[in-house]
């Protein structure tokens, strides 16, 4: 419907990442080729590199020099752009005051392009190029769109995630071709060595900075469940993020601020007219789930309607603590005036029965009795 109805090429949550920010191919430092070296540096795909060249152009033969040549080359016009070298050079208490010129930049970037094609013309003829040359084409389309679009806002490196059955098909394919050269007794030494590596550097940043798992989220869709029980509302609206416990848990409406699965919210910037009219003049959730980053990013408790809202007490996340940021509708449980019958009883000077009323009238045996009571103070 995307193609028919809005002429999008793409789904919706690609318009829902995509960062503002314009494409720079030399831009070294801009958002696209910085995502790309923060993922090359997280997931050690960066340090196999010259393993990948290598893969294309084989050991054997001039090819095998060339390989090695460009390999070297390629090391050398990436180190002064890196910037986990010079942190660690200073760490260690020696100051370096490198600032890199434009023509530097220009270079690598080119040498980049230029050796994407060398490595393939090389390894034409090799056995096996077809299905090689094809890995390393899907590899490097996947590189291409990440770096023009900027990349992904979030950690995950997901606008890089389709590369990686064609990188572990180039990864098998040359650790096959060294482990041919080398004595079988001592194959399997780096292979462990890589896995290892690997596995600790992920490790520690997943320790480091955990993830929001799926049963967090379900959390604070129970909790959601728990207030709709309590104010007696079948099926209602909720503005969140974490859209997969969202969906999967829950049985709301959904005002996604992230914009992955809503359109209106996915091709605007929080702009503050459209949150004014599509958030609080539309959709008006029930319940919202807004604090700290996201509060600040959508700009909502900007608004005069930030008011209609409540913060309830939250769920507890630990002993002792709450999760903030649980907001309902004021009109739910307040109202300004009350619409029912009236049957006024004074309490004192300071409190009044305005009235009550059975919402239902007939309830089967066994059945709760719903009482609507208004008091004025």
């Amino acid at each position: 419907w995307r193609y028919i109805y809005f002429a999008w090429e793409f789904p919706n949550t690609y318009y829902a990442k995509l960062n503002d920010e314009k494409f720079q191919p030399f831009g070294w430092n801009r958002r696209g080729w910085h995502y790309l070296r923060n993922f090359a540096l997280v997931s050690t795909y960066g340090f196999l590199l010259p393993l990948f060249l290598l893969g294309q152009t084989g050991l054997d033969g001039w090819r095998g020099r060339l390989g090695r040549t460009i390999a070297v080359v390629t090391v050398l016009f990436l180190l002064p752009g890196l910037g986990w070298p010079f942190l660690l050079v200073e760490r260690a208490g020696w100051e370096v005051g490198f600032s890199e010129p434009t023509w530097s930049v220009a270079s690598r970037i080119g040498w980049l392009v230029a050796m994407c094609f060398f490595v393939v013309v090389i390894g034409l003829e090799r056995s096996g190029s077809v299905p090689r040359i094809l890995a390393w084409v899907l590899t490097l389309v996947t590189i291409f769109f990440a770096v023009f679009s900027g990349g992904d806002w979030m950690d995950g490196y997901r606008w890089l995630a389709m590369a990686s059955v064609p990188m572990a098909i180039l990864f098998s394919d040359a650790i096959r071709m060294i482990a041919s050269k080398w004595s079988r007794r001592w194959v399997w030494l780096p292979l462990l060595a890589t896995v290892l590596i690997a596995n600790v550097v992920n490790a520690t940043r997943l320790v480091s900075y955990p993830e929001t798992s799926m049963y967090s989220v379900y959390r604070r869709v129970a909790y959601v469940h728990h207030l709709m029980d309590r104010l007696d509302i079948d099926y209602g609206t909720v503005m969140d993020v974490d859209m997969g416990a969202n969906m999967w848990w829950g049985k709301s409406h959904i005002v996604d601020m992230a914009g992955l699965v809503d359109v209106s919210m996915g091709h605007h910037e929080w702009e503050k007219p459209f949150i004014k009219e599509y958030v609080y003049g539309q959709r008006q959730p029930e319940f919202a789930h807004v604090h700290s980053h996201w509060e600040r990013k959508t700009g909502l408790s900007r608004h005069v309607e930030w008011k209609r809202y409540i913060e309830v007490p939250g769920y507890p996340v630990s002993r002792g603590s709450r999760h903030v940021g649980n907001l309902v509708r004021r009109d739910l449980f307040v109202r300004s005036s009350w619409e029912g019958t009236p049957r006024n009883v004074a309490f004192g000077q300071n409190s009044e029965l305005v009235g009550w009323d059975v919402v239902v009238a007939e309830v089967a045996p066994g059945g709760l009795l719903e009482l609507d009571v208004g008091f004025r103070r």
